[in-house]
Order: C-alpha cells, then sequence, then structure tokens
C-alpha cells in the first residue's frame, strides 16, 4: 500500500491525471480488501489487533478517494470528482481506530471541504468565494493550493480577484524557497495561473515579469519537466 501511495504522488507531481486515478483505485481497493479480511478475522476470534502498514489503514483508504477525485477534477470530471469526495469526506465508520487513524479521520475531513469548495469554484459559483477565503484564514496550509484553485477559477470566469492576490502576495512568494516539491509544484502552478491572469487583463508588463520569473525558477530547480509548459502561455501572450 506504501509503494501504491508513493507512485500515485509521483504521477501526482507530473500531472498525469490518468495514472492518479488508476493507482487511486488501485489503493483504495486494496486499502478495502484488506480491512474486510481484518474484520473477518476479528468476528471469527482469528486474531485480536488490526493490521498495522506504514501508516495507519484508513490513510490509504482515504488517499484513494481523494487520489481519485482530484484525478478526476483535473480532467472536467466535476460531477464524478464530487463523488468520490465523499468516499473520503467522513470515514470515522472505519473501526479500528487509534490516535494516528483518528487524525487522518480528521485531516480526510478537512481536505474534503477544501475540495468541495474548489469544485463548487470550478463550476463558476462566485458566491462562496467569501467563504473559500475564511476556510484558508482557518486552514494556512491549505493556501498554497486554494490560490492556484481561485486564480484558475478567476481566468476560466473572468472573476476579479485582484484583492486577493495582493493579500496573499508575499506569503506565496515564500514558497520559492521551498524544498518541498508539493509546495514548489503549487508555486509553479501559481505562477502559470498568475500570468494568464494579468495578460487576460491587459497587463502585459506584469503577465511577462510572472512568465520570466516562471523560467527562471525551474531552471535554477533544475526542473526539466515544469509541472504546466511554457508554450500553453503563448496564446496569452499576444496582443490584440
Amino acid at each position: 500500500m506504501e509503494a501504491i501511495h508513493k507512485i500515485t504522488n509521483i504521477y501526482f507531481y507530473l500531472h498525469k491525471w490518468d495514472e492518479v486515478e488508476k493507482y487511486g483505485h488501485e489503493l483504495k481497493n486494496l486499502a478495502y480488501v484488506i480491512y474486510r479480511n481484518q474484520q473477518i478475522r476479528k468476528e471469527n476470534r482469528r486474531t485480536t489487533t488490526w493490521l498495522r502498514a506504514e501508516r495507519h489503514l484508513v490513510f490509504y483508504y482515504g488517499y484513494g478517494f481523494l487520489s481519485v477525485s482530484t484525478a478526476l477534477q483535473k480532467k472536467g470530471c466535476i460531477k464524478e470528482a464530487r463523488a468520490e469526495l465523499e468516499g473520503y469526506a467522513d470515514l470515522s465508520w472505519f473501526k479500528g481506530l487509534d490516535s494516528e487513524g483518528e487524525a487522518d479521520v480528521e485531516q480526510f475531513r478537512v481536505w474534503a471541504e477544501a475540495n468541495s469548495y474548489t469544485l463548487d469554484l470550478l463550476l463558476g459559483k462566485r458566491d462562496i468565494l467569501p467563504a473559500y477565503i475564511t476556510f484558508l484564514e482557518n486552514h494556512p496550509e491549505e493556501i498554497s493550493s486554494g490560490l492556484v484553485t481561485i486564480l484558475e477559477t478567476a481566468n476560466k470566469y473572468d472573476f476579479d480577484v485582484d484583492s486577493i492576490i495582493d493579500k496573499y502576495s508575499e506569503q506565496i512568494k515564500g514558497l520559492q524557497e521551498s524544498d518541498d516539491v508539493k509546495q514548489l509544484t503549487y508555486y509553479y502552478c501559481y505562477m502559470y495561473q498568475l500570468a494568464i491572469y494579468h495578460y487576460r487583463r491587459g497587463r502585459i508588463l506584469k503577465g511577462q515579469k510572472d512568465t520570466l520569473n516562471y523560467l527562471s525558477l525551474s531552471k535554477q530547480r533544475n526542473w526539466f519537466e515544469p509541472p504546466v509548459s511554457i508554450e500553453s502561455l503563448q496564446d496569452h501572450m499576444q496582443l490584440d
């Protein structure tokens, strides 16, 4: 299970969403088979303990649903992504929870809430922005991914999010110094979406600055295959 979890993460950072979905299904299915077998063994009094892997079993089960939901969201399958989200939103029914397992259940609850806002925004529900910002303030660890979602939505539906960009600009810049691959990925995606945002609003110089920043950091970090391609910015760089 830990091996599948790590493979899923690798494909996540590479934005290989078909593979993320495939291994997410494999992870949740394997975790559930093990869970059911453990239940049967306990019911038949063939064991008195729950399986201990590198992480609690509930983590692998929930992470499988999270991975599939994220992959579907990235592929634009919003309805299907929400159905998978329900699979990890409330895992309190999971038997054999200890303190670690309970912490995992709470973490998945928070992720489900954050991703529910994401799916609503991707459907153009601009009115939830204030509630989402409040959520991000209460869960600062979600700010980096949240800002990517907000910019992506702003670009898709022509939202004005200048005040949000200004509010978090210094905080998001700090991510470029991070050694965490996940946070760096969010930073790259943020700069990509920010460049598009400025180009679409006629701020050509700002857009070019963000693009150059993206390229410069990519070179510094030896990121030979950034999470988003610079060629995909070309359509937004043309002047009318």
